[in-house]
């Protein structure tokens, strides 16, 4: 009987030693996304029917931005933690132009944003996960 037990034991150590045994690979961290240092041009109010300004843009650099809303340039901070931004406003320029809805939508917008995502190329500044503002990377102009 003790015979048996050892070649029983002798065994099962046999083939527990022919189990592969994988780790578990760690978890990738998504790599970081940057925003900061481009120019971002305005390509889309989410979901809303307004007309989005033909050469409105935004530029993040180390807390602040600035940008061109249609008419007015527009400049002030941010704050950036994970996924999460938020926006204030300068004092800025306020000429008035012949249709001012859609600049006065991008700065409402902006000021309402408290998150972001990108994705295939497409930087959404967003709401409570709804898009508010899409942008596409766009080279600098010597031009507003």
């Amino acid at each position: 009987m003790l015979k048996k037990s050892l070649y029983g034991l002798a065994a099962a150590l046999f083939i527990s030693g022919c189990v592969q045994h994988t780790e578990t690979p760690p978890e990738k961290t998504p790599e970081p996304v940057v925003v900061e240092g481009k120019r971002w041009q305005l390509i889309s109010f989410g979901n809303h029917e307004a007309k989005v300004p033909q050469k409105a843009w935004i530029k993040l650099d180390k807390g602040r931005y600035q940008g061109f809303a249609g008419c007015n340039g527009l400049s002030g901070t941010y704050t950036m933690k994970g996924r999460s931004i938020r926006f204030t406003m300068d004092p800025s320029t306020l000429m008035a132009c012949p249709d001012m809805r859609g600049e006065t939508e991008f700065r409402k917008r902006l000021l309402q944003v408290d998150g972001y995502s990108m994705k295939e190329g497409l930087f959404t500044l967003e709401r409570k996960r709804k898009k508010l503002l899409v942008f596409m990377e766009k080279e600098e102009e010597a031009d507003r």
